[in-house]
């Protein structure tokens, strides 16, 4: 019997001529942007299905993306959520992680995405300031992968770091980053006595203005954050993690079902192994701990854990220096700028590395901000873009344009913008922005009048 390791089989119909590493939210946006733009894409991701940490790690909902007047991120993140609906998996701001794997992929491989799953990202060969070509392990062993252009979408910027491109990591003061939490989805609940308990005990949740109404509009998608009695009570009694400091939940777009975004890691690196290791089991003891506080609560009496993610939620990691960073001024002053590929009214929302103090702040109304196109761009690198919440950013401008629909409309800039390079012979630092632009609002991207207007 031979030991020796089997080699991988290239099966790509043609040869890429982007390789976008990471199939997460900004990934998969990407790739079905670029193809649908004439491009030969290839998206390699290290699990079985796309999604990233919105299906890997359960993270739902769709955090703001509308203002009261009007919806900001559209185009192929609109399109998505339509086709969500379609298939019952979309609710308000709220989604099924499994329809979205489901609708993901079907969008990709319809716009003649290659996929390469199970491919993990190992080491990059760089000359000349471009990337010649990529390694990924395989269960085949490794296999190296070239192309004219890349796109970095891992969330951690490995593809950028492995590139050697600057990068920071965490806050200026320590270097820490925001806490992680695991998401858990919990069923058999009640949750309209739920609700009737909270309505009548004001105190024991945050009233967040727009709790109800995360996308703005209508909606009876249950988003509550509290039950501070109970959690002090356990905590007294050493049944529960002090790290917890409410129990968070939303409904999900099932009967009786929840995602809970309540366990909190501290002090830990989401770029070191021991450390994802001591997070993922501190995290798993908290969603234990947790669903026997949830049994002695009003409407969670039947409840029952139907999964908890299988990986821990990272909010923040590498953050990968372009030709500009995003700071939490830009978000709080509103600030425009000539080369918009998006637009957001999320705030800023730091998760407290040690938990003490955690900061939400969001632009006064009707103050939105835009996310400019050089925060794509890495520096050193000539054939290369990221997108995502590694793309350049302050720990605080991080902390607003992180969540899912902005990494979404960052993701189908990159993607289109790869695209015009190659027709264009030029590079993502020398692409024409207007024709970018141009393209963006042909595809259904809101990005607003131009700044002199």
């Amino acid at each position: 019997m031979s030991t020796q390791a089997t080699k991988p089989r290239r099966q790509w119909r043609r040869k890429p001529e982007i390789v976008i590493v990471g199939g997460g939210p900004a990934g998969w946006v990407a790739a079905v942007a670029a193809a649908r733009n004439g491009a030969r894409v290839l998206l390699v991701e290290q699990y079985g299905f796309l999604g990233g940490l919105a299906t890997m790690g359960l993270v739902g909902p769709f955090m703001r993306y509308a203002t009261k007047e009007e919806q900001l991120i559209q185009g192929i993140f609109q399109e998505f959520c339509e086709r969500l609906k379609r298939v019952a998996g979309f609710k308000h701001a709220s989604f099924d992680p499994e329809k979205y794997k489901r609708v993901a992929q079907e969008m990709a491989l319809e716009a003649g995405v290659e996929l390469l799953l199970h491919a993990y990202l190992t080491k990059v060969r760089v000359k000349d300031r471009k990337i010649k070509h990529i390694t990924v392990m395989t269960k085949g062993g490794r296999l190296n992968l070239s192309a004219p252009l890349f796109i970095d979408t891992t969330g951690d910027g490995d593809l950028a770091t492995l590139a050697g491109a600057p990068y920071e990591v965490g806050r200026p003061s320590d270097g820490l980053t925001q806490a992680m939490t695991l998401m858990f989805v919990v069923g058999g609940v009640d949750c309209q006595r739920v609700e009737d308990y909270l309505l009548s005990h004001p105190e024991e949740y945050i009233h967040w203005p727009d709790a109800d109404t995360i996308a703005y509009g209508e909606t009876d998608m249950l988003c509550r954050a509290g039950f501070f009695s109970a959690v002090r009570k356990a905590q007294e009694e050493g049944r529960l993690d002090r790290a917890v400091q409410q129990l968070f939940f939303i409904s999900l777009p099932l009967d009786g079902t929840v995602v809970f975004n309540t366990t909190n890691v501290l002090e830990l690196s989401p770029l070191d192994a021991y450390d994802l290791t001591r997070a993922e089991i501190i995290a798993r003891k908290q969603v234990w701990q947790i669903m026997d506080v949830l049994k002695e609560l009003p409407g969670f009496e039947q409840a029952y854990l139907v999964a908890t993610a299988p990986h821990i939620g990272v909010r923040e990691s590498r953050r990968i220096l372009g030709e500009y960073v995003f700071t939490g001024d830009d978000v709080i002053q509103g600030n425009r700028f000539p080369d918009v590929i998006a637009r957001g009214n999320y705030g800023i929302d730091i998760h407290d590395p040690k938990g003490e103090s955690s900061t939400v702040e969001y632009p006064p109304e009707p103050l939105l901000y835009d996310i400019p196109y050089r925060i794509l761009v890495p520096k050193e690198i000539e054939n290369l873009l990221v997108a995502g919440r590694c793309a350049s950013s302050t720990h605080e401008g991080q902390s607003a344009i992180r969540i899912q629909p902005i990494c979404m409309a960052m993701g189908e800039a990159a993607g289109t913008a790869a695209a015009l390079c190659l027709k264009l012979h030029t590079t993502p630092r020398s692409l024409d922005v207007p024709q970018l632009q141009k393209r963006l609002r042909t595809q259904g991207a809101n990005l607003g009048s131009p700044p002199h207007e």
